[in-house]
């Protein structure tokens, strides 16, 4: 039951995903922002616009751990994987990142993630190779390569306040996102 769930979870934000993404902006369609959360939303926003490779540390490291917290939170681990471009590189930011933060159960648990993908990245590609076809995701993620980690990681960032954390480290590292020193 809970893999049907799972499937038709990422069925549904899939559809609705590609029905909106193309009218304006997702994150005004479905919820309206708190300031925090909106804060957030736009340093992901600044980070994607400057390109990743050009960034401080400081920008990927948040990015990463933000990233992480999204895509967990949106479908698992699996979602996280198969959504960011270039997963064998944020995996580890993401885990230095929450060592950054000073949550080392989290960056711990991350660094199990981490593993587990790369015993699995092969399947990965292969499934990827039809790009954007949510079949081939479903496919993927059925045997839940995660499951064993997930709920303690979910529960420990809720714990520790990741969000107030990484609002906290967007504060004091404020001159790294700025178009101007």
């Amino acid at each position: 039951m809970r893999a049907f769930i799972r499937k038709m979870a990422v069925v549904c934000c899939v559809v609705l995903t590609l029905t909106l993404s193309a009218c304006r902006p997702l994150s005004s369609l479905i919820f309206t922002a708190t300031p925090d959360e909106q804060k957030i939303i736009d340093a992901m926003d600044w980070v994607d616009a400057h390109g990743h490779a050009s960034l401080p540390s400081e920008c990927l490291l948040f990015y990463a751990c933000q990233m992480v917290k999204w895509e967990v939170d949106n479908g698992g681990f699996a979602q996280f994987y198969w959504n960011v471009d270039t997963p064998e590189a944020m995996g580890p930011l993401a885990a230095d990142g929450f060592e950054e933060l000073g949550l080392p159960s989290l960056a711990a648990m991350m660094r199990e993630a981490n593993t587990i993908f790369w015993g699995v990245q092969g399947e990965l590609e292969e499934y990827k190779i039809d790009t954007g076809n949510v079949h081939n995701y479903t496919a993927w993620a059925e045997p839940g390569y995660w499951d064993a980690i997930e709920p303690s990681f979910v529960d420990e960032y809720e714990r520790c306040d990741l969000q107030g954390l990484l609002l906290a480290y967007l504060d004091k590292h404020a001159a790294a996102f700025a178009d101007t020193p």
